[in-house]
């Protein structure tokens, strides 16, 4: 269970991620490989919610405050803005030297 705050609007993000159990999909949205299709309806919750975005076919974090927030509450190691760049473009140009 996420940690409560007292922020009005990090408080409904975190009841809205218990609420509709999307733990899962904020690991896969911080881990930056998740390629973007709409048949994915947790990611689309976190999208609605203004938490992540498309950029370049992947769903990314829409703000880098949000990752480490998402990260905080579900104890994974904080992200650095520039950790998530390079792991996304290395991810982003594997799968397009294996779809060559």
């Amino acid at each position: 269970m996420l940690e409560s705050g007292t922020a009005p609007l990090l408080e409904h993000l975190r009841r809205s991620i218990d609420e509709f159990e999307l733990e899962d999909a904020v690991r896969r949205l911080l881990s930056a490989s998740q390629r973007t299709t709409r048949t994915d309806e947790a990611v689309e919750r976190l999208s609605l919610l203004g938490l992540a975005q498309r950029t370049e076919g992947f769903w990314t974090p829409r703000n880098p405050l949000f990752s480490v927030a998402l990260a905080e509450w579900l104890r994974l190691g904080v992200p650095r803005t520039g950790d998530i760049i390079s792991r996304s473009v290395a991810i982003r140009q594997k799968a397009s030297e294996q779809h060559r």
